[in-house]
């Protein structure tokens, strides 16, 4: 009897390591700077994966405290016990921090002024000549990570990851005003290539 309950106890464990893995995984590969491209409709599914993240996080970490007290397994519940919490720093870290990490310390930072398309813009320039853009319209998110080149009165964005297909074909409106090249006037980024005239302004 004691034998079938280590086993079920094994089984219930592993199940949970893993949902608590996979949906920490998942959650912390978002929060990576230029990984953010979703829709409205996504932000259901995400907050699921939270959620589930949450339970089982909440029920590993009980458990193993109990058992721990106990001395049942000790280094498997310290074990368990080090990796929820290395899990939950992850995706719960303010995600300035983790952009700090991947990209270094910020320059400066500018944000879109009022726009006919209703295009949300937000680009981040990093000290190491990186940027990373965030543009919204009604629909979807992109964030776009790329070099840039600050001369004088001219800003140049070069972009590393492309945009699919899809977004392009299903978001025309959003991804046909991602500039690359603005001109600076005071505090203002004025696009020069977008299709309308998006400003940003410096914050």
């Amino acid at each position: 009897m004691d034998q079938f309950k280590n086993i079920l106890r094994v089984i219930g464990q592993s199940v949970l390591i893993i949902v608590f893995g996979l949906s920490g995984s998942l959650l912390f590969e978002f929060r990576i700077p230029g990984h953010q491209i979703f829709t409205d409709n996504d932000a259901g599914v995400l907050g699921l994966v939270y959620l589930v993240f949450i339970i089982t996080g909440i029920g590993l970490l009980f458990n193993s405290l109990i058992f721990l007290v106990d001395n049942h397994w000790k280094k498997y519940r310290i074990g368990v016990l080090v990796f929820i919490f290395g899990f939950a720093l992850a995706v719960f870290l303010p995600r300035d921090v983790i952009k700090w990490t991947f990209l270094g310390e910020k320059k400066m930072q500018f944000t879109s002024m009022e726009n006919p398309e209703l295009i949300w813009v937000k680009l981040e320039l990093y000290k190491n000549n990186d940027f990373l853009c965030s543009t919204s319209d009604a629909e979807m998110t992109v964030e776009n990570l790329g070099k840039y080149v600050l001369e004088s009165n001219t800003l140049k964005l070069s972009f590393k990851n492309e945009i699919t297909e899809k977004v392009k074909k299903n978001y025309k409106t959003l991804t046909e005003n991602i500039g690359t090249n603005y001109k600076i006037f005071n505090d203002t980024l004025i696009c020069i290539d977008c299709e309308s005239e998006i400003k940003l302004k410096k914050n």
